[in-house]
């Protein structure tokens, strides 16, 4: 029996799941094509997401701002986005990036990371 053979430390995989970002990544039609494993923790990814519109899963103002960043993007713009927001008693960064292909967006990489609690009396 041979021993169990260890995921390599700096295979793009295995990096992508052991950093304490979340990540997803988008066509532009705000379809999931992506997510790592810190994005199924902090933001409830689920495997059967795959595919889907990231709007059926994100609250009526937060798809306001999706439409936005997908239209710019389908545009052809290439401005990333960045913002903060507290939900569930922590303060998440996000940035919005474009996914390059041939020059042009072909979709958007979505990153999410806990900076911390809100300071105290801040609404969330």
């Amino acid at each position: 029996m041979e021993p169990a053979k260890l995921p390599d430390p700096l295979a793009p995989e295995t990096l992508l799941d052991q950093m304490a970002v979340g990540l997803t990544v988008l066509d532009l039609d705000g379809a999931i094509l992506f997510y790592n494993k810190h994005a199924a923790k902090v933001l409830d990814r689920k495997p059967s997401y795959i595919g889907r519109d990231i709007r059926d899963f994100h609250k009526p103002a937060s798809n306001q701002r999706i439409e936005m960043i997908l239209e710019a993007y389908a545009r052809g713009e290439t401005q990333e986005y960045a913002w903060q927001l507290a939900r569930d008693g922590k303060v998440f960064g996000v940035r919005v990036a474009p996914l390059m292909e041939d020059d042009r967006p072909a979709g958007l990489v979505h990153t999410v990371m806990i900076l911390g609690r809100p300071p105290a009396g801040a609404d969330e």
